[in-house]
């Protein structure tokens, strides 16, 4: 039989692979990964902003979420999210999640 790569690895996660694994998901420095999105204004006017899902969706991924400048056509906001690589994809995540509830991706 073969050898699993987890018992390679000694079996389960110990404390110092632990520590390895959440220094990985931070990134480089720890708060300092940051994306731009280009959305849709009235997906920030209305649902985002006026619904305070915005603030929500900060709270839950423990990434900061900022509005940016606005450009048209076609009308969007930019948003720029600043926090852990993990943070901000749960952020991401959150946000398509909204978007496909609202119809805005199929």
């Amino acid at each position: 039989g073969g050898r699993s790569l987890g018992a390679g690895l000694g079996g389960g996660l110990g404390s110092g692979e632990a520590r390895l694994l959440r220094t990985l998901l931070a990134g480089p420095q720890p708060d300092g990964a940051q994306l731009q999105l280009a959305l849709p204004s009235a997906l920030v006017a209305g649902p985002l902003l006026a619904e305070g899902r915005l603030r929500a969706i900060a709270e839950r991924s423990g990434s900061r979420l900022e509005l940016g400048a606005e450009y048209s056509p076609p009308p969007t906001q930019l948003l720029t999210i600043t926090g852990s690589m993990l943070g901000n994809s749960m952020a991401i995540l959150y946000i398509q999640e909204l978007m496909q509830q609202l119809g805005v991706l199929t």
